[in-house]
């Protein structure tokens, strides 16, 4: 069991601080409930600078043209006054865009002249009529001044999974913080890993962790979280060691994490 701290004062003042307890992943937890049964270790560390929550939403654009405008009139109870002139300044209006022009040219050169452009189905042979649409349709854009509206719009699909990143800076005061930091690294590193199956033909799932900021409320919540990153930079910013050990006088530590599944409104009126 370990339970490290850094500094060695992290829980007894009255400041913000962040503990990391590790256990096994639960993706059972149903709508806002997180149960975890923790391993027994633990790191706190001071509160970092410039620590950051990132919320992100994943909308795709959608749009549906012809269809979408015969539907919203047919629903409106617009649709009866649609008249054949109506239609056919709308067919013409696809043409000035080539992507929507790709939809009629199946029409053949019979179709473009009920259109009311005879003209030009006479100079097309059936098949060339489907090539001939999209390269024509800069020209009926500047001609007839009008164009498709593709009736865009956003359709929500789903909140993203978050990272969160911490940045600590390790500069021992004491015998005490040296000694601790060493395995404060370990302690994340090797709850990172997985670990190999008897068989050694599959791994075990790394452990999951809690991430708890104490003496504050008002700091958004963090869920239950994967580590996928660690770094350790070894003297940033100097060449000076310590006595015990040799330890750098300056470590870095840097840690990311994931969130095992996206959250929801529960989850923001309990404070994540």
């Amino acid at each position: 069991m370990a339970r490290l701290r850094f500094p060695s004062n992290s829980q007894n003042d009255e400041s913000p601080y962040v503990v990391f307890t590790t256990h096994k992943a639960q993706y059972n937890n149903v709508g806002s409930k997180i149960d975890s049964v923790e391993t027994g270790n633990s790191v706190a560390l001071y509160f970092p600078a410039n620590y950051t929550v990132s919320d992100s939403f994943n909308y795709q654009t959608e749009s549906t043209g012809l269809v979408g405008a015969a539907v919203e009139s047919f629903r409106s109870g617009r649709g009866s006054s649609i008249t054949e002139e109506d239609v056919q300044e709308v067919a013409k209006a696809a043409l000035t865009n080539k992507n929507s022009a790709a939809v009629l040219t199946g029409l053949g050169a019979a179709g473009i002249a009920s259109l009311g452009l005879s003209g030009f189905s006479s100079l097309l042979g059936g098949a060339a009529v489907g090539s001939a649409v999209g390269n024509v349709a800069a020209e009926f854009a500047k001609e007839e001044q009008v164009a498709l509206n593709p009736r865009e719009f956003m359709l929500f699909k789903s909140p993203n999974i978050r990272t969160f990143s911490f940045s600590f800076n390790l500069i021992p005061s004491n015998e005490n913080e040296i000694e601790a930091i060493p395995n404060i690294i370990k302690f994340f590193r090797k709850a990172a890993y997985p670990s190999l199956h008897s068989v050694n033909a599959v791994y075990n799932f790394p452990e999951a962790f809690n991430i708890n900021i104490g003496n504050s409320d008002s700091v958004i919540k963090i869920p239950e979280v994967f580590c996928e990153g660690v770094n350790v930079a070894y003297n940033p910013n100097s060449m000076s060691y310590f006595r015990v050990d040799n330890l750098p006088v300056e470590i870095n530590l840097g840690l990311s994490f994931k969130e095992i599944k996206p959250i929801n409104k529960a989850f923001v009126d309990l404070g994540y």
